[in-house]
């Protein structure tokens, strides 16, 4: 069975937003020189966490918007793709730690809190698309 366009453009534009969203909270933690967890349970968790700030959440919302400008996917593949990290590294750890597994629906629940910006960016990109169409070229 081939998987049709539709699936294609959607996992691309997550893929995008996926690895866009990981090199911010990079660069953002290069940048800042912010200090790295003392190694032990749940280092991936504190340090992803530590490098989302408000100066993290305006590139995220910047960055959905050129996504979804360049890339004209599906807003909210563009706005949890972004953030896609943090859930995958709370499942992961939960996994490796038995005695996490019962905060997963309120790590979740603060992902979906980190996820406005990339999806206000994303959503108002195409509100504003809609509201005022781009010129057409000669």
């Amino acid at each position: 069975m081939k998987p049709n366009h539709k699936t294609i453009k959607i996992s691309v534009t997550v893929l995008i937003s996926a690895l866009t969203g990981i090199t911010i909270l990079f660069i953002h933690h290069l940048a800042a020189g912010l200090p790295v967890p003392e190694p032990g349970q749940y280092y991936y968790s504190k340090l992803a966490a530590g490098n989302y700030t408000w100066i993290t959440a305006t590139l995220f919302l910047i960055a959905a918007v050129i996504i979804k400008h360049f890339n004209n996917g599906n807003p909210f593949a563009i706005g949890f793709g972004m953030i896609l990290i943090f859930p995958l590294i709370s499942v992961a750890e939960a996994t490796v730690y038995p005695g996490s597994h019962n905060l997963i629906p309120i790590e979740f629940a603060i992902h979906i809190l980190w996820a406005i910006p990339s999806l206000a960016g994303a959503y108002g990109y195409q509100l504003l698309r809609k509201v005022s169409p781009a010129p057409e070229m000669p």
